[in-house]
């Protein structure tokens, strides 16, 4: 299996004036070629391929005076963005809009650019090589100088692709790796939440202060600067609370699907109108892709299941009833007696189904960390 990461790269604090000019221009020139070749093509795609489009009767039919390869990396960015516009049109059932480059990035393959590291250079270690920009009589050349940083050199085990992203301010690089997820192990269950940000089915608890951060953020007057320094905050702490979870001791994690997420923080109203409103607009959703892209990173095999009766499921007896839901925190089984944490009981219940739904016997390898006996 192939996972690819993406880590950004500051280059505009170490760039001269002209070359900041330059590469606006360039950008500028790069956007208006992007957006013609949509408005001409966009009704071939996807029904033509890109090595069709690619051909030099189509990529000739915009004048300009970039270079014939970066009118091709502009004809494969057009190319791209047209499908992904068609394809989540199809998929949310609405008609198809057509989209707009708006020149904050640019898509370079090796063709257009060298990336040299660890140049013969004092102070910077990495340096970006614009080339064949212009046609003949506009040559243009730039040198973009930069210094890594500790998350570029996470990756120095990993592969780096030949094409990059130039944002307005940063240069995005491009890691691949092959990896082969673990066939045994120990296998536990999580449940995310507001007071007990993650609960495992061994009773533990990892990420303190999440609902601080929440309710810290619910007082900022939305969209302002303190808004959204809070929302980083919060991105942060998610961030580190996952990175900081022992993904080596286990081969499998279970969580649930991401699905109706607001409807179930109604339960007795335990949480706010507004509270419910922040947590399920974005969220979960960060949570869980970057819980997903640790797993992959640590070779660790991830499975959601259907929340469906997670929550009010008896993990000693199985009695499913409404009742048993005390509150959010509090879990009270209304046949056996059985009562925990609710968070507890959850991850417990998800851990059980991911060993024995449909994917139970390719998961017989993977020893169950349950916090009691689960039926």
């Amino acid at each position: 299996m192939k996972i690819t990461r993406g880590v950004k790269s500051n280059y505009r604090k170490f760039l001269t004036k002209k070359k900041q000019k330059q590469l606006d221009l360039i950008m500028e020139e790069y956007s208006r070629i992007v957006n013609a070749y949509i408005g001409r093509f966009q009704k071939m795609v996807p029904r033509e391929s890109k090595m069709e489009l690619l051909k030099a009767k189509n990529i000739h039919t915009i004048k300009s005076w970039l270079s014939n390869r970066m009118m091709k990396s502009a004809m494969l960015e057009a190319y791209g963005m047209i499908k992904s516009a068609k394809s989540n049109a199809k998929k949310r059932k609405q008609n198809y809009i057509r989209p707009r480059h708006r020149g904050k990035n640019m898509l370079l393959s090796e063709n257009n650019i060298t990336i040299n590291i660890n140049p013969k250079i004092k102070k910077f270690d990495l340096i970006i090589t614009l080339k064949s920009i212009g046609k003949k009589g506009t040559k243009i050349k730039i040198n973009i100088l930069l210094k890594r940083h500790i998350n570029f050199n996470n990756y120095n085990e990993w592969k780096l692709a030949k094409s990059i992203i130039i944002h307005k301010d940063t240069i995005q690089f491009t890691f691949t790796k092959n990896i082969k997820k673990k066939d045994s192990g120990k296998a536990i269950g999580i449940d995310f939440g507001i007071n007990k940000f993650m609960a495992t089915s061994k009773r533990e608890t990892f990420g303190e202060g999440y609902k601080e951060l929440l309710i810290k953020l619910l007082r900022k007057k939305a969209y302002s600067k303190a808004w959204y320094r809070c929302k980083e905050e919060i991105k942060e702490h998610i961030d580190k609370t996952i990175k900081e979870f022992p993904f080596y001791k286990y081969g499998l994690i279970v969580v649930e699907k991401l699905d109706k997420v607001h409807h179930k923080m109604k339960l007795k109203r335990s949480l706010s109108k507004n509270m419910r409103r922040l947590v399920s607009k974005w969220t979960y959703r960060y949570i869980y892709d970057k819980l997903f892209m640790e797993c992959n990173k640590n070779c660790v095999r991830y499975l959601q299941v259907p929340s469906y009766r997670n929550s009010i499921t008896c993990p000693q007896c199985n009695h499913t009833n409404k009742k048993n839901r005390q509150s959010q925190e509090f879990f009270s089984c209304q046949k056996c007696g059985f009562s925990d944490n609710a968070d507890y009981t959850s991850a417990n219940i998800a851990l059980r189904r991911g060993l024995t739904g449909a994917y139970g016997p390719s998961l017989k390898n993977f020893t169950p960390v349950y916090s009691y006996g689960v039926v």
